[in-house]
Order: structure tokens, then C-alpha cells, then sequence
């Protein structure tokens, strides 16, 4: 369970025992602090629509749309790591403090 904490720049942030801060923006989204992500996963292949990979500028990036209508944007740098992560409209689970799985429904394995 997160751990509640006040800041001066957001009325309430939560930080996991894993280390990942969670700030609740004020348009109702909220914005995720991962300390050490390593790597990414989908629960259910099947709720993928599209998959787009793209390559630039040493960077790899992956762009997935969801039967949902959720997003998942990620991209790897040459080094392998996770240099950008966003997405809408899925649920995340976080495990081992550096594996991210997203699903498009609320049943997370």
C-alpha cells in the first residue's frame, strides 16, 4: 500500500515500498516517479490493436494502441535503457520494484 506524504509543490504524494512515486495532477491523471524500471510487459497480447516500432536516433520506440482505447508509449535507448514511459487509459502493476505489466482491464495476473 503507498505511503501518503504532503509536498509544497503537490497536496498529497504517495510513495510505494518500491519506490515509485505516485503525484495525482489536478486534471485527474496522475504522474508516475519509477526509481528503476527494467522492463516492460502486456498481461493479455489480445487487447493490443496496433503495435507501431520505430527507429531513431539510436533510440527505439514502441508506440501500442489497445482495443480499449488505451495507449503505451515507451522507447530504449541504445544502452537498453527505458528513457521514456507514458501511458492512458490502462492499469498498471509494478512488481519486483523494476517490472511494469500493463492490462486494459482491472485483472492484473
Amino acid at each position: 500500500m503507498p505511503t501518503p506524504t504532503a509536498n509544497a509543490d503537490s497536496p498529497l504524494i504517495y510513495v510505494t515500498d518500491q519506490g515509485t512515486t505516485i503525484i495525482p495532477n489536478p486534471d485527474g491523471s496522475v504522474s508516475l516517479d519509477f526509481i528503476q524500471i527494467k522492463s516492460l510487459g502486456i498481461y493479455n497480447i489480445i487487447d493490443v490493436k496496433t503495435h507501431q516500432v520505430n527507429q531513431l536516433l539510436g533510440m527505439v520506440s514502441h508506440f501500442v494502441k489497445f482495443h480499449n482505447g488505451g495507449e503505451l508509449r515507451f522507447a530504449y535507448n541504445q544502452a537498453g535503457q527505458l528513457v521514456e514511459l507514458s501511458f492512458t487509459s490502462l492499469h498498471v502493476n509494478i512488481t519486483d520494484g523494476n517490472r511494469a505489466m500493463f492490462s486494459a482491464t482491472e485483472a492484473l495476473g
